[in-house]
């Protein structure tokens, strides 16, 4: 596992988490704290099998194959997905894990290098990388 976050976009405090190796390890809150989801991009290209995305959006410490995952995503073999929402989706916490099964208790490995692209954006950035001209910009 490789996890990076980065930021994107300093006025608008989008950042961008990059697991170039997704297995079967929980990444713990990823952005550190709240605020909206807005893309997933799973590359299972090199994948010899479908794989599930488990995203968890309420829970600050979940444990795979126990915690119930709020969404999962398939992606199948030898390919590559996206999931956009325009309008985002609130997250308390962000954590999430890949497994080779959709059931919530499953734990088994994906086959293959399994790479998660997530974007999003936290209300603490935002406040943190505030721009001037966006506020001369509005009444």
């Amino acid at each position: 596992m490789a996890l990076t976050v980065s930021k994107f976009d300093r006025s608008l405090g989008y950042m961008m988490a990059v697991e170039t190796d997704s297995t079967n390890s929980i990444n713990t809150d990823v952005f550190a704290g709240d605020g909206k989801l807005y893309s997933v991009d799973v590359d299972n290209t090199s994948g010899s099998n479908t794989c599930y995305v488990k995203l968890y959006i309420t829970g600050y410490s979940p444990t795979l194959g126990s915690s119930t995952p709020d969404i999962i995503l398939r992606c199948p073999a030898s390919t590559r997905q996206v999931w956009t929402v325009p309008e985002g989706v609130d997250f308390t916490t962000l954590s999430f894990a890949s497994t080779r099964n959709p059931a919530f208790s499953d734990t088994t490995a994906t086959a293959g290098t399994l790479a998660v692209r997530i974007v999003a954006s936290t209300e603490a950035i935002a406040q943190k990388t505030y721009s001037p001209l966006i506020a001369l910009t509005t009444d």
